[in-house]
C-alpha cells in the first residue's frame, strides 16, 4: 500500500488542492499487497465541514482497513464548500465528479468505468456525496452518506458557518427546489429517468441528525427511488465514524473480494 499527499491545480475551483491517495500496491505473492494488479476500483471519500483531507487518515483506522484491497481512496480537501458549485465560481461538484477522476485516472491504476467508481463523505461530506452522484449520476456506481447533513440548508442557521453560507449556497430563500436541494435534485432526476447510484446512509441513533437522515429515507421511498438506511448506537464522532466506514467497504464488496474479515 502506498500513502501520497498531492498538490493539484485544479481548472474547476481556480487555485491549488491538497489531496491524500491511498493506493494498493502489486505484490504478486500477497504477502505485502495485493495480488490484484489492477486497474483498482476508486473510493472518492469526503471530509466534514471545518475538516481537511487528512481527516480519515489521521482520526480513523482507514489504513488499516483498506491494506491489501484492491481499491484505491481519494480524499480531496473540500474545505467549507459543502461540495457543491458555488457562486463566486468554486465548482466543486464539478470537480468531484469529472475533474478529480479524470486526473486520478490519468496518473494511477485506476478504473475508468462507472461500476468501479464510488464517492462517500461523512457529516458535511455525506451531503456532498450525495449532492455529486445526484447530479451526475452517470459517473458513480455507489454513493454513501454517513452522518451526512441532508438537509443542508442547516448551514444558514448555525453561528460558525452561517455567515459563509450564503456564499457557497447562495441566498436562503431560493435554496427550497434549487440545485443544491437534494429532495428537488432527486425529483429531476426521476423525471429524467436516471439511473441513480445505490445509495447508503449511515447514521448514528443518537446523532442529532438522525431525524434527518430519516426523513430523507422515506421521501426518497416515496419518490420510488430507495436509499439503503442502516442505524446503531452512536453519535456525530469518531467512534461511529470508524465503524461506518468498515460498513461501507464490506457494502463495495471489497472485503469479500480479498477475503479480509470486517475490521
Amino acid at each position: 500500500m502506498a500513502f501520497l499527499h498531492i498538490q493539484m491545480e485544479s481548472q474547476a475551483l481556480h487555485m491549488p488542492v491538497p489531496l491524500d491517495v491511498i493506493l494498493p500496491q502489486y505484490d504478486p505473492t500477497g504477502e505485502n499487497g495485493t495480488p490484484v494488479k489492477g486497474p483498482y476500483k476508486t473510493l472518492y471519500l469526503l471530509h466534514g465541514s471545518g475538516g481537511s483531507q487528512s481527516d480519515w487518515v489521521f482520526k480513523s483506522n482507514l489504513l488499516r482497513y483498506v491494506e491489501g484491497l484492491p481499491l484505491a481512496v481519494v480524499m480531496p480537501a473540500g474545505n467549507n464548500s459543502c461540495y457543491v458549485n458555488t457562486p463566486a465560481g468554486q465548482d466543486y461538484t464539478d470537480f468531484l465528479a469529472w475533474e478529480l477522476p479524470s486526473i486520478c485516472e490519468d496518473w494511477f491504476p485506476l478504473s475508468r468505468e462507472r461500476k468501479d467508481r464510488y464517492i462517500a463523505g461523512l457529516s458535511m461530506g455525506g451531503y456532498g456525496a450525495y449532492h455529486a452522484a445526484m447530479t451526475y449520476p452517470q459517473q458513480f456506481a455507489k454513493a454513501s452518506s454517513i452522518s451526512g447533513a441532508l438537509d443542508i440548508s442547516i448551514v444558514y442557521h448555525e453561528d460558525e458557518f452561517g455567515k459563509q453560507a450564503v456564499n457557497v449556497l447562495g441566498p436562503e430563500e431560493n435554496f427550497a427546489g434549487g440545485p443544491n436541494d437534494l429532495l428537488a435534485l432527486a425529483e429531476r432526476q426521476k423525471e429524467k429517468q436516471a439511473d441513480l447510484p445505490e445509495m447508503l446512509s449511515l447514521c448514528g441513533e443518537q446523532d442529532a441528525l438522525w431525524e434527518d437522515n430519516l426523513f430523507f429515507q422515506e421521501k426518497m421511498e416515496q419518490l420510488g427511488l430507495p436509499v439503503q438506511l442502516e442505524s446503531w448506537e452512536g453519535e456525530h464522532n469518531w467512534e461511529f465514524w470508524d465503524a461506518a466506514i468498515c460498513r461501507v467497504l464490506e457494502w463495495l464488496d471489497v472485503w469479500e473480494q480479498n477475503g479480509k474479515e470486517q475490521r
